[in-house]
C-alpha cells in the first residue's frame, strides 16, 4: 500500500505540474497574442506616420485695415499618405518655443478654411471632432479635444488654406487618422508667418512728389496749397539703424514771395540723433532708438503765432520728446511743394504723412486744422487715416484750403512700386464743391518690413 500511495502521489504531482504548465502556456499565449497585436498596430501606425509627406507654398497675405492687427494669409498645401484619406485640423496659437508645439492642443475656435483645387476652389465641408487624441508611439494620450473643426481630405491632392491670424501667431496643422475607433495624430507641421515675411511693409525710400495745382489734371486754379495763414506737415517713421546717416524727409516750399526765396526742410538721422535743417539752419532735435516709432509735426503760419517761423515737434511713446523753433527766410504763399521720403540705406521706414493748409482762423477755433494732425498722431503708426482726413476737410469749407495724405503702409505680399498721394482742396469759388486729385510719384519705392 505504501508503494501504491507513493505512485499515486507522484502521478498527482505530475498532473498538477502539467496543468500548471498548460495554464502558464495559455496565459503566455494570450498575453503574447495581445502584445503581438498591439505591437503590430503600433508598428502600422508608426509606419503610416513616417510615410506622411507635407509640402506648403509661400504665403500670400493681406492685412485687415485700418489698424492691421490681423492678417488674412493663404497658402497651398499638398499632403501625401499611404491611406486614401486623412483628417486635417488647423489652428492658430501664440508664438512659443517650437519644441512645445508638439504638445499644444487646439481650441475649438474657427482658425482656417480649406478650399479644394480639384472642384473649382470650393470650400471643403468640415465636421466637428471631439474625443481623445493619441500618438502612435506607445499609444500615448496627447489630450482630449472638443468641437474641433476638421476636414477629410484626399491623399496626394493640393488644397488652399486661408486663415486669419495675429502677426505673432503660428499656424499649426495636424494630420489625423481614425484607427480602430481611436483618433491618432500621425504628423503635424507649423508655419510661422512672421518669419516668412508676413507683416506691414513701409517705405524706406520714395520717389519725388511735386504738387502744383496749375499742373494737376482736373484741378481748378487758382487756390493756395501753401499759405502764410497756417500750414502743418507731419509724418510717422520708425528707426531701424540709428547709426547710419539717412534722410527721412526732404520738403521744399516753392513760394511766391517778393524775395523769391524758396524754403527747404530736411529731417535726417546721424549717429543716433535726429536733426532738422531749415534752409541751412541745423539743429539737433532728439536721440533716436532702434525699433522705436516717432511722429514729427511741422507747423508754420501767422494765425498760429508762427509768422515766418517753423515749429518742429517730435513725439514718441505717447509724449512730446522735442520741440524747436526755426526762422523762415520767406512767407509761404505758393502753388507748389515738392517732397520725398527716406533714403537708400534701409535705416528708417515711413508709414504715412499728411499736409494741411489753413484758410482762416475759424479753422483753428473749430479745431479742424489740428484735428488732422491729432488723428494721424493718436491713431498710431499703421492706421489708415484716409477716411478721417476726408471727413474733416469735407466739413471745413472756408476754414481749410487743402489736405494731402500719403499712406505708405502695405500689408500685402507685393506692395506697389509707386504710391499716389491724395489731394483734397476747396477752390476759391464759394459755390464749388470739394475737389479730389492725385499727385503722382516720380520714381519707385523701396520697402522695409
Amino acid at each position: 500500500m505504501k508503494g501504491v500511495s507513493t505512485a499515486i502521489i507522484a502521478l498527482i504531482l505530475t498532473i498538477t505540474t502539467l496543468i500548471a504548465m498548460l495554464g502558464v502556456f495559455v496565459l503566455y499565449s494570450f498575453y503574447f497574442n495581445n502584445v503581438n497585436a498591439s505591437v503590430m498596430s503600433q508598428s502600422y501606425l508608426i509606419g503610416l506616420s513616417k510615410s506622411i509627406q507635407i509640402e506648403t507654398s509661400t504665403l500670400a497675405f493681406k492685412g485687415i485695415a485700418p489698424s492691421y492687427n490681423y492678417f488674412n494669409v493663404s497658402f497651398l498645401i499638398w499632403i501625401s499618405s499611404p491611406t486614401k484619406t486623412v483628417t486635417i485640423v488647423i489652428f492658430n496659437t501664440a508664438e512659443k518655443p517650437l519644441s512645445s508645439l508638439f504638445y499644444t492642443l487646439p481650441s475649438p475656435s474657427k482658425s482656417g478654411v480649406f478650399y479644394s483645387t480639384l472642384n473649382g476652389y470650393k470650400p471643403v465641408k468640415s465636421f466637428s471632432l471631439s474625443g481623445n487624441i493619441y500618438i502612435p508611439q506607445n499609444f500615448q494620450l496627447l489630450g482630449n479635444v472638443n468641437g474641433l473643426e476638421a476636414y477629410n481630405v484626399s491623399s496626394n491632392s493640393t488644397y488652399i488654406i486661408s486663415s486669419i491670424i495675429k502677426p505673432n501667431n503660428v499656424i499649426v496643422i495636424w494630420i489625423l487618422y481614425n484607427y480602430e475607433g481611436k483618433w491618432y495624430r500621425l504628423d503635424f507641421t507649423y508655419i510661422s508667418p512672421t518669419t516668412l515675411g508676413v507683416g506691414v511693409y513701409i517705405v524706406s525710400k520714395t520717389g519725388n512728389y511735386i504738387q502744383s495745382s496749375k499742373q494737376l489734371q482736373g484741378a481748378q486754379a487758382p487756390h493756395y496749397v501753401t499759405t502764410q495763414t497756417g500750414d502743418s506737415f507731419g509724418l510717422w517713421f520708425e528707426v531701424f539703424n540709428n547709426q547710419t546717416y539717412a534722410t527721412i524727409l526732404n520738403l521744399k516750399y516753392y513760394t511766391t514771395s517778393s524775395n523769391n526765396k524758396d524754403v527747404t526742410i530736411i529731417l535726417y538721422e546721424d549717429d543716433g540723433y535726429l536733426y532738422a535743417n531749415v534752409s541751412n539752419t541745423i539743429q539737433k532735435l532728439t536721440q533716436l532708438n532702434n525699433g522705436q516709432m516717432y511722429f514729427v509735426n511741422i507747423t508754420t503760419g501767422s494765425q498760429l503765432g508762427l509768422s515766418q517761423n517753423f515749429n518742429i515737434s517730435v513725439y514718441s511713446q505717447g509724449k512730446m520728446i522735442a520741440s524747436q523753433k526755426f526762422s523762415s527766410p520767406s512767407e509761404l504763399n505758393g502753388y507748389n511743394i515738392s517732397v520725398s521720403f527716406g533714403s537708400a540705406y534701409f535705416a528708417v521706414g515711413i508709414s504715412q504723412a499728411y499736409f494741411v493748409s489753413l484758410q482762416n482762423q475759424q479753422g483753428v477755433h473749430a479745431q479742424e486744422f489740428y484735428n488732422i494732425s491729432n488723428n494721424v498722431y493718436l491713431n498710431g503708426f499703421y492706421y489708415n487715416n484716409t477716411e478721417n482726413i476726408y471727413w474733416i476737410i469735407s466739413n471745413s469749407q472756408k476754414n481749410l484750403y487743402s489736405a494731402i495724405y500719403w499712406d505708405f503702409a502695405y500689408s500685402i505680399s507685393n506692395p506697389p512700386l509707386t504710391v499716389n498721394a491724395i489731394l483734397w482742396y476747396w477752390p476759391q469759388s464759394a459755390s464749388s464743391s470739394l475737389q479730389t486729385v492725385y499727385i503722382e510719384e516720380l520714381g519707385n519705392n523701396t520697402y522695409i518690413i
